[in-house]
């Protein structure tokens, strides 16, 4: 949602595509930050932070969470570390 502030828009809610482009991570980025708890779930409706939330967010945090392309190696260790138990070598 736009609103006009004195001769320029400003936007109030945002979405995913929204919100890393106004930070400058990638999509990416901004959802395993939204699904890991790196950034407050959406505010403003499902799918929609508000600029607060958007303006808050640690954008060098975001991308340092996810460095770059993830592979099925990395991304299994990672889910391995957030759930807490291991993996048996060779499951899918």
């Amino acid at each position: 949602m736009l609103v006009r502030d004195e001769e320029r828009e400003v936007r109030e809610a945002y979405d995913v595509c929204e919100a890393a482009d106004r930070l400058k991570v990638s999509v990416a980025a901004w959802r395993w930050a939204a699904a890991s708890g790196g950034v407050p779930a959406p505010d403003a409706g499902p799918g929609r932070w508000s600029r607060a939330v958007v303006e808050a967010a640690d954008a060098e945090g975001i991308r340092t969470a996810l460095p770059g392309p993830a592979s099925a190696w990395w991304a299994a260790e990672r889910l391995t570390a957030a759930l807490g138990e291991p993996l048996s070598f060779g499951r899918p």
